[in-house]
């Protein structure tokens, strides 16, 4: 997974999560975000990754912090402007061949970003929204027995252009990618145990350019590398040749080459092979 400017479903069972009002799963949040998330998350698939948008143009990706209601005006923006007769909003919105209406705009507008359905794209800035929060009760209010929602990789997003699974996510924390600084950030152990607990696979899906260990050692998170090396990741597994970083390294190596002298200490310890 490129450091740090570049990054590396099946159909849901619908659960009950908890009642949205009681803590831990609300305690401080507002009311209309998260009412919205617990709705979305009961009865949409996970989005997966895509490239192209309704007419098969190239998608412009999520920003790493958007806002819904910014979305939501945009898409009232374009109904309005094309009841006013405006000829490009009636174009837009026309592709999608179901009226002048908020849900056609919404339509278009998330298809316009890569996803299928306008609670697609809810879906899937609301899981980063609590991923990022770090509250493993939040988390496991929102995933409400769906593991899907803690493996399938984040998609369509700018700063991920390759996609991210949650673990990995969680484990490149201490780099904001919004504002391109590094900070130190609490909560990413028990957000690792809590997806762990929720079935993300710790040494990630075959095939992935780099395990969740490698990306906790390449941006210096050692107490998630902990948590990961005693869940039983691998520890000398290696990261593919076209991974950003180190390609083809082990967590040791990319720890040792970005100075993260912690990670390399705890893997010191668990035994990792020096390569």
């Amino acid at each position: 997974m490129p450091r740090p400017v570049d990054t590396p479903v099946c159909a849901p069972t619908t659960v009950q999560p908890p009642d949205w009002r009681t803590p831990p799963w609300f305690a401080g949040r507002t009311e209309s975000t998260f009412r919205s998330n617990l709705d979305v998350a009961q009865v949409i698939p996970v989005a997966s990754s895509r490239t192209a948008g309704l007419n098969g143009d190239a998608v412009p990706q999520l920003p790493p912090r958007p806002d819904l209601d910014q979305l939501r005006r945009r898409a009232k923006d374009r109904v309005r402007a094309a009841r006013g007769g405006d000829s490009e909003a009636l174009r837009w919105i026309g592709a999608v061949g179901a009226g002048v209406t908020l849900a056609a705009a919404q339509l278009r507008l998330a298809g316009d970003h890569g996803f299928t359905s306008w609670a697609e794209l809810q879906l899937e800035v609301s899981r980063r929204l609590v991923l990022d929060l770090r509250d493993p009760d939040a988390l496991a209010g929102f995933i409400g027995g769906r593991p899907e929602l803690a493996t399938a990789d984040l998609a369509n997003w700018q700063d991920h252009p390759d996609g991210a699974s949650p673990l990995s996510y969680v484990a490149m924390a201490r780099y904001d990618t919004a504002t391109r600084t590094w900070r130190d950030v609490i909560g990413t152990t028990s957000m690792a145990h809590a997806l762990i607990a929720a079935g993300a696979p710790v040494d990630g899906v075959p095939g992935a350019r780099e395990t969740p260990l490698i990306t906790a050692a390449s941006y210096g998170d050692a107490d998630v590398a902990a948590v990961l090396i005693s869940a039983g990741a691998d520890i000398d597994a290696l990261a593919r040749n076209d991974a950003g970083g180190v390609p083809g390294g082990s967590a040791l190596l990319h720890a040792a080459v970005f100075g993260m002298t912690d990670v390399v200490d705890v893997l010191v310890a668990a035994g990792a092979r020096v390569r």
